[in-house]
């Protein structure tokens, strides 16, 4: 195809002025034999490779002919990564169409992907080319919930701001969804968004860091609190999962946990205190699987404090950190605690951080017990802290509406 034929089509898809066929018969031309041209396949070559794998298990769905292996995967031949690429046209009989509320629709879930129960837990990848704007949004929700572990979703859907009303496209393209909606439900199915722009999108799935760190701060007068704590703990995979420490002179709260932060470096992290009894065997995979649960969330606490709080124009859900996995993902954006509360006011403020940044605070019963013990603080500096705390994030946030 000669590039004035092809600026032709690009001008004619303008100005609404080809008819469906004419217009899929072009598509199909310009992806068979001018690939180079089309928007987006540049992006989804690099984004194939910046998986890092020498082996792909590749899902196509598409529109037309779902052949993208024919031009997608030059470059990764040419980086030495070798692939199974399925492809599933958009019906079993090739490019088919009904009636669907007074327009022409294509034939939706019912097709050779869904009927033959494809096992989609052996892809790496999943590409979706020009395909999920051709299903109503409860099939785009079924189908999502059916390929959500999936590890990669990418691809391109001409989406925006606001629901689509789809004057053009011949009446096939039926996602009333806005680009924001689309997003929220990768998002809900545990999916992060790195990419959603000019209509391409890739989602990555939100998954554990290879190990957890569980951390720990105390004070030498605590030292055989701490050994109890460690010891009540038990055996742990080291592969899983590893125990860090930071034992020094009462520096309040946050100095010490932002060391920790940083020792545990790249992994997530559960933050407990060193009198703490978990009752429950399994807590440390109850905290996590519900982490990981939706990737809104960033911190799940085992602690009683979970209440909504509201400073200035900001409310959200404030809870005690103790214990709290807390995703690494979350203290790369947030940058740990404000060291400037020293302790008794932390909490709050790490907690407004994370619901700015977007994440959620959950609460999840792990059945805590934490037998009292002797404070490093009297009571009168007790006060002190929290009501400077108090001050610091009524300058910060605004005054607390109670």
């Amino acid at each position: 195809m000669e590039n004035k034929e092809f600026d032709k089509w690009r001008e004619s898809k303008r100005n609404n002025r080809l008819t469906f066929q004419e217009d899929k018969a072009f598509t199909n031309k310009v992806l068979k034999e001018y690939p180079q041209k089309m928007v987006g396949h540049s992006e989804i070559n690099r984004w194939l490779e910046r998986l890092g794998k020498t082996h792909l298990n590749i899902l196509e769905l598409g529109c037309y002919s779902a052949d993208g292996a024919n031009y997608y995967t030059k470059n990764l031949v040419d980086k030495r990564i070798t692939y199974n690429w399925d492809g599933y046209d958009i019906s079993s009989e090739g490019f088919n169409t009904v009636e669907h509320n007074d327009k022409i629709k294509l034939h939706e879930l019912d097709n050779q992907f869904w009927n033959s129960g494809v096992d989609v837990s052996k892809y790496d990848v999943l590409i979706a080319t020009e395909f999920f704007e051709h299903l109503t949004a409860s099939e785009f929700k079924k189908l999502l919930e059916y390929v959500k572990n999936i590890p990669v979703i990418i691809g391109s859907c001409p989406l925006n701001e606001t629901k689509n009303e789809w004057k053009n496209y011949g009446g096939t393209h039926v996602l009333d969804l806005s680009i924001f909606e689309f997003e929220d439900e990768f998002t809900k199915a545990g999916y992060i968004s790195n990419h959603l722009k000019n209509g391409l999108f890739y989602f990555e799935k939100d998954k554990p860091t290879e190990r957890v760190s569980i951390i720990i701060a105390s004070v030498p007068e605590n030292e055989e609190l701490l050994n109890d704590t460690i010891k009540k703990i038990g055996d742990l995979d080291p592969t899983k999962y590893r125990i860090i420490t930071e034992v020094n002179n009462f520096q309040g709260t946050t100095v010490p946990f932002n060391k920790l932060l940083q020792k545990s470096y790249p992994d997530d992290v559960i933050l407990i205190d060193d009198n703490v009894t978990m009752i429950n065997k399994d807590w440390k995979e109850v905290l996590q699987d519900t982490a990981y649960s939706d990737s809104r969330i960033g911190v799940v606490t085992g602690a009683a404090c979970n209440e909504t709080r509201t400073y200035g124009r900001y409310t959200y859900t404030m809870a005690g950190l103790n214990p709290a996995y807390i995703k690494r993902r979350l203290i790369n954006v947030i940058n740990g605690f404000d060291e400037g509360f020293h302790s008794y006011g932390d909490e709050p403020d790490f907690c407004l951080r994370t619901h700015l940044a977007g994440f959620k605070v959950i609460k999840k019963d792990v059945r805590v017990y934490k037998p009292k013990k002797e404070l490093a603080l009297s009571k009168f500096d007790i006060r002190f802290f929290i009501d400077r705390s108090e001050k610091r994030m009524a300058e910060k946030w605004g005054a607390r509406k109670v």
